[in-house]
């Protein structure tokens, strides 16, 4: 019998090469100047949309283009917003999505380690709860979440309905991140 994979979720990553130390000494000044808002976060900081940083929108763009032809898509895409992450010891973010954002991404600053990953939930989890069946492996087909490394100068862009959450940082250090939404 010839298998057929029906529907799959992208998740694209890249390696950026930006000067991550002055990215994240403007995220720590726009922290201590500015209050920050509980969206997600539970502990942390995280900031109300900032001003886009140039230079990283720059490189997201450079992505962008791959990124829309690989999933055959007609529409040009762009970052409608974007907003700092800053999580210290045993801050964390929920599980959660981006309403009205056809693709949403995260780069990341600055991340210890033990600083907590990032997890992608199945977006048929709620279905798969219902079976009692028994895995030799963990795959695509039945693994409830997914995760991704909370690496440095790594960017994650993936569908904004996907349900996501953020591990506690355990490390005694910063996890920095800045998120932000893609529209056409």
């Amino acid at each position: 019998m010839n298998r057929l994979d029906l529907f799959t979720v992208p998740l694209f990553v890249e390696e950026l090469n930006l000067d991550t130390k002055s990215i994240e000494e403007y995220c720590l000044s726009h922290r201590d100047k500015n209050d920050g808002r509980i969206v997600s976060n539970i502990g942390g900081y995280q900031s109300d949309d900032v001003e886009i940083i140039s230079m990283l929108v720059e490189e997201i763009n450079k992505h962008l283009n791959t990124f829309s032809e690989s999933l055959e898509l007609d529409a040009e895409l762009y970052v409608h917003n974007m907003w700092i992450n800053i999580n210290e010891f045993k801050d964390y973010n929920i599980l959660h999505f981006h309403p009205n954002a056809l693709f949403s991404g995260v780069y990341y600053v600055r991340t210890p380690e033990k600083c907590g990953n990032i997890i992608f939930e199945n977006p048929v989890a709620d279905m798969m709860y219902y079976n009692d069946i028994t895995y030799k492996k963990w795959n695509t087909f039945n693994s409830y979440v997914h995760w991704q490394e909370a690496k440095e100068n790594i960017l994650y862009v993936f569908p904004g309905w996907l349900k996501h959450r953020v591990e506690p940082n355990l490390s005694d250090e910063k996890r920095i991140s800045i998120s932000f939404n893609i529209t056409i």
